[in-house]
This record gives structure tokens, C-alpha cells and sequence, in this order.
């Protein structure tokens, strides 16, 4: 009979070979391209600083285009258009390596290709292709500009993004946890704030 404490050799060499084996039944890009653990990647928290970068200036950049006259046209060409490119390759950029990412499951990190792609194509995908059509058409016409109001689908990882960095942030410095919660709070109902601004922005160049 063996003990709570004793140690099942058997049992973890079955663990083993099964680990093994599922390893050789994953193709190519699961064993090579796939982030193992994004939540623990410092690659991949940069990135995610970026990302959250890009969604502000994005949430800011077109109430400010709006605001600019009837013509958008002319505010792309003569303004924003380079920073307009820069943002949606960014865009760009996050889709392919949405099909990299693992994603959260009941059971832990859900880490096959097959898995991640459905997850991701709909609506995640979707949204991101069609706020970013106005790239490959060179903003032309301008009209699809309101697509960008799709970018809101990204709110809820944004303030997830926000959270995790002021969580470094006080784990570095002696912050009291009502003061970091003011923080985040602060920071939360801004990024709300001009979310709602965004949206209101894109629904004003839609109706012209």
C-alpha cells in the first residue's frame, strides 16, 4: 500500500510518455509558433504595452479627426495619415499574432492552432480586418473611416492590460492598495471616457 507522501514513478512516467506523445501529434506551427505562455512571456507584455498604446491614441485619433471638418479626406492627407498607417499596421500586426495566442479555458491555457483560430475568427478577427480595411485601399474612399468603431471590441483587454502594469507598478514601489485602486479607477474612466468618444466620433463620419 503506498503512502500519501510516497512518489508514484510509475504514474509520472506514464505522465511523461503521455506529454511526449501528444507533443509528436502537434504540427509545425504548434510546436513552433505558438507563444507557450503569454501570461508569463516578457516579449509578450511589451507587446501588450504597445497594443494598449496603440488603442489609446486610436481612442483619441478620430474624435480629433471628426472634429477636423466634413472633408476627411483632406485631415488624413494633410494631418494624421502617417499616424493613421502606423496604427493599423500595429492592427496588423495583432491579428497574426492573435492566431499565436493561447487562450484562456476552464482547464487552463487552450494552446492548439485548430482552437485558437475558431476562437479568434469570429468575432475577433472579423473586427479586426474590417477596421483595418481602410490600409490596403489607401483611405480611399474615406467613407469606411468609421469602421474604426470596431476597435472598441479591444475595451475589456485594454483595461486588463492597464490593470496588469499598475500592478507592477505598485509590486515596484510602496503604494497602499487604496491608492493603486484610485489609479486604476482614474485611469479606467478615462480610457471609458473617450472609448464612449470614439464611438459617438465614428457614428458622426458614418451619418457625414
Amino acid at each position: 500500500m503506498k503512502l500519501f507522501f510516497q512518489k508514484d514513478y510509475f504514474e509520472d512516467e506514464f505522465n511523461s510518455d503521455r506529454e511526449e506523445e501528444s507533443q509528436r501529434k502537434r504540427n509545425w506551427c504548434e510546436r513552433n509558433l505558438i507563444i507557450k505562455d503569454p501570461n508569463s512571456s516578457r516579449l509578450y507584455y511589451i507587446w501588450e504595452i504597445i497594443f494598449l498604446g496603440a488603442f489609446l491614441i486610436t481612442i483619441v485619433l478620430v474624435p480629433y479627426t471628426s472634429c477636423q471638418g466634413d472633408d476627411i479626406d483632406y485631415v488624413l492627407e494633410e494631418y494624421t495619415r502617417e499616424l493613421e498607417v502606423f496604427l493599423d499596421i500595429i492592427w496588423t500586426i495583432n491579428i497574426t499574432l492573435s492566431f499565436m495566442t493561447p487562450y484562456e479555458q476552464d482547464i487552463g491555457l487552450s494552446d492548439r492552432f485548430v482552437d485558437i483560430a475558431r476562437n479568434y475568427l469570429f468575432p475577433g478577427f472579423v473586427f479586426d480586418v474590417l477596421s483595418t480595411l481602410t490600409l490596403p485601399m489607401s483611405y480611399n474612399p474615406s467613407s469606411l473611416y468609421f469602421l474604426k468603431f470596431l476597435r472598441a471590441y479591444h475595451f475589456p483587454r485594454c483595461i486588463n492590460i492597464l490593470s496588469r502594469i499598475i500592478d507592477q507598478a505598485v509590486s515596484c514601489c510602496n503604494i497602499s492598495k487604496q491608492a493603486k485602486s484610485n489609479v486604476q479607477s482614474i485611469f479606467s474612466q478615462f480610457i471609458i471616457l473617450f472609448t464612449i468618444m470614439h464611438m459617438v466620433a465614428c457614428g458622426w463620419i458614418y451619418i457625414g
